[in-house]
């Protein structure tokens, strides 16, 4: 903001002092003077900053915008929740064994597979029935068990699993030579499922979380002189196959009828208000949306059991009250469009409208929170399967709640105290200021809002310790005047002063940091209109005292 520029601008002080010096000595030399020290007491009116102050500054440009008639409006979208139900849909580590043992002996002609097995597991998911599964991250971790005494080759062959280029899922190992049926040789192998899609619907695609999987081991030397391998009951093969860490990035199916519950509120940042330190807003004409964001395949009912306004400044809380608390809100399900980028998410939008008829929004609001704390519950597909088993779900996408609001700067301002920081760079003795006896800063302001501010300037030094403050108690600009129509037209001006004094220009080398103080109050009880046009212009002007001296 434009006010606080004059504290590192005196530079422009001293370059006028010094030709003033300079331009005294040469009239000095013309007529003669006596060539002897003196002191010489001049005023100087110095103009330091010519600037412009405008609120729409105090709120990120992204938040604030005119309307066509140019009135402000704060436009802000808080997502306070991101409930991502993905967290909840996981696929625990699951171990299948498989054990392929010979029974009578016999001589086992080695050109055969030794042992051809399909296997059909379930996965332990709970809450959802799934079709389909694309892994983000894991593996299938595999440790395979023999007896035989001659090498053997074990391949195993998922084919329900397909990578991106549609390859089958299909791992081969060498097993080397068992010393005897009492001493197995034990191989391990991990394979990473990253990006596979997982088919889980079974052989006639009617089941879900159903894998299904081929081992086959065949002699690895088939064709040697003896080509039989006496097989009995004391041989073995083995596997131990264990879905380890597995990270669902999609899934497809059932949701069953559950609840989910966020039991800990959580503070979330709330930063419309952020530079507001204390004093209130009071809001007219505000519109209020609560809007869920769906972002997964599923019908959802949503319950808000608890949304509270914090404070932290104040330590006030506000809680929400109204039709909203407590009642079940219909929340529809996402679509898929895989004709966009993935995700291939079209989230759908369910707003819920607040005002001061069936809620206090407006209080809530008016306690400029800096954060929410929330309780809210979720059911799923509360009238259970009715998509047919096209549920879907992607990885990191949930239910999103947020607070819709929509503020036309119509207001009053009650005590509303803003604070800003700036750099403070006045310069140093060596440049003259300890000729400065006296005088003082003239602050002009040019106001076209409708809206009084108190004005203090504090200087701090480099280790943020308090210095000094500028201006006299209690400074006030004045408030604009409107027109018939409500408008402001004409530039309402006050003059404030600032007073310099040696120990006042000592306190100057000391400062850093100027902390810049505007309490706003509205002149009246009505609401007032703020506009884009409006403004303060703000000058600054030395009116100081100097000591000059002549050689």
């Amino acid at each position: 903001m434009g006010l606080f520029l004059f504290l590192p601008e005196i530079h422009l002080l001293q370059l006028i002092f010094k030709n003033c010096l300079l331009s005294l000595a040469l009239s000095l030399v013309f007529m003669g003077c006596k060539r002897e020290h003196k002191g010489w007491d001049i005023d100087a009116l110095v103009p330091l900053v010519d600037s412009k102050l405008d609120l729409q500054n105090l709120f990120e440009d992204s938040l604030i915008k005119p309307d066509q008639n140019n009135l402000l409006r704060i436009v802000y979208r808080d997502n306070f929740l991101d409930f991502k139900l993905d967290e909840d849909f996981v696929i625990p580590d699951t171990a299948i064994f498989t054990g392929n043992r010979g029974s009578f002996p016999i001589n086992w002609d080695k050109r055969f597979p030794l042992i051809s097995d399909t296997n059909t597991n379930v996965l332990n998911i709970s809450q959802i029935n799934l079709k389909y599964l694309r892994v983000k991250s894991g593996s299938i971790k595999f440790k395979i068990y023999s007896s035989i005494t001659e090498p053997v080759v074990a391949k195993y062959v998922m084919p329900i699993a397909t990578d991106k280029d549609g390859k089958q899922l299909s791992v081969s190992e060498n097993i080397p030579a068992a010393i005897n049926s009492t001493t197995p040789t034990i191989v391990e192998k991990e394979v990473d499922l990253s990006g596979y899609l997982l088919d889980l619907r079974g052989t006639k695609k009617n089941k879900y979380n159903t894998i299904q999987f081929y081992f086959q081991v065949t002699f690895l030397n088939t064709f040697q002189p003896d080509t039989f391998y006496n097989y009995s009951s004391k041989d073995y093969v083995d596997i131990e196959s264990t879905f380890s860490e597995v990270v669902p990035e999609y899934g497809k199916g059932v949701f069953l009828t559950q609840t989910f519950k966020n039991s800990q509120p959580e503070d979330d940042a709330f930063d419309v208000f952020k530079n507001f330190i204390s004093g209130s807003l009071l809001l007219d004409q505000a519109k209020f949306n609560f809007v869920f964001n769906n972002y997964v395949g599923a019908d959802l009912t949503a319950r808000v059991n608890q949304l509270v306004s914090l404070n932290e400044k104040t330590g006030k809380s506000v809680p929400l009250s109204g039709e909203v608390i407590g009642q079940s809100i219909n929340v529809a399900r996402a679509k898929e469009d895989y004709d966009q980028p993935y995700p291939h998410i079209i989230p759908e939008e369910n707003p819920f409208s607040l005002n001061d008829q069936n809620s206090n929004i407006v209080e809530l609001i008016e306690n400029l929170p800096t954060g929410l704390d929330y309780e809210v519950e979720f059911t799923i597909n509360p009238l259970g399967n009715v998509s047919g088993g096209n549920d879907f779900i992607y990885n990191g996408y949930g239910v999103k709640a947020a607070l819709d609001v929509e503020i036309p700067l119509c207001i009053r301002a009650e005590n509303l105290l803003l604070v800003d920081t700036t750099d403070f760079a006045p310069g140093s003795k060596e440049d003259d200021l300890n000729q400065i006896k006296g005088g003082f800063l003239n602050i002009y302001c040019d106001n076209l809002y409708p809206l009084s501010a108190k004005l203090r300037i504090d200087l701090i030094d480099e280790n943020g310790s308090f210095l000094m403050t500028l201006l006299e108690p209690n400074s006030e600009i004045k408030s604009g005047i409107p027109e018939s129509d409500g408008v402001v037209k004409k530039e309402v001006r006050t003059v404030l002063k600032a007073p310099i004094s040696p120990s006042i220009i000592d306190q100057f080398y000391l400062a850093k940091r100027a902390i810049v103080y505007l309490t706003f109050n509205s002149p009246g009880t009505a609401p007032v209109k703020l506009y884009s046009f409006y403004n303060t212009k703000v000058k600054v002007v030395g009116d100081v005292q100097y000591n000059v001296i002549v050689k």
